[in-house]
C-alpha cells in the first residue's frame, strides 16, 4: 500500500515538468493569436432585427392584453399554438 502510493506520488513530482512544459510549447510566449472578432451589424441586418423585435413586442402586447384564455391562444403566433 505505502509503496503503490510513494510510487504514484514519484510519478507526479517527475511528470509534472513535462506537463508544464506541453503547455508552453503550445502557448509560445512570442506568438499571439489575433483575436477574431464578429464584424459590426450591417445597417440591413440591423433594420431586419428591428423589425422583427417590433413584430415580438407587438405579439407580446397583443396577448398581454387578452382577457380570456381563448384571446391569448388566438394571439399567439401560429408557430407557438399547442
Amino acid at each position: 500500500m505505502h509503496a503503490t502510493l510513494k510510487f504514484i506520488l514519484a510519478t507526479l513530482l517527475v511528470s509534472s515538468p513535462l506537463i508544464a512544459s506541453a503547455v508552453d510549447e503550445h502557448h509560445p510566449e512570442g506568438q499571439t493569436a489575433p483575436a477574431k472578432t464578429s464584424e459590426a451589424a450591417t445597417p440591413m441586418q440591423n433594420s431586419v432585427m428591428t423589425e422583427q423585435m417590433q413584430k415580438m413586442q407587438a405579439a407580446h402586447d397583443k396577448a398581454a392584453a387578452a382577457k380570456t384564455p381563448a384571446e391569448r391562444h388566438a394571439a399567439m403566433p401560429p408557430c407557438r399554438r399547442a
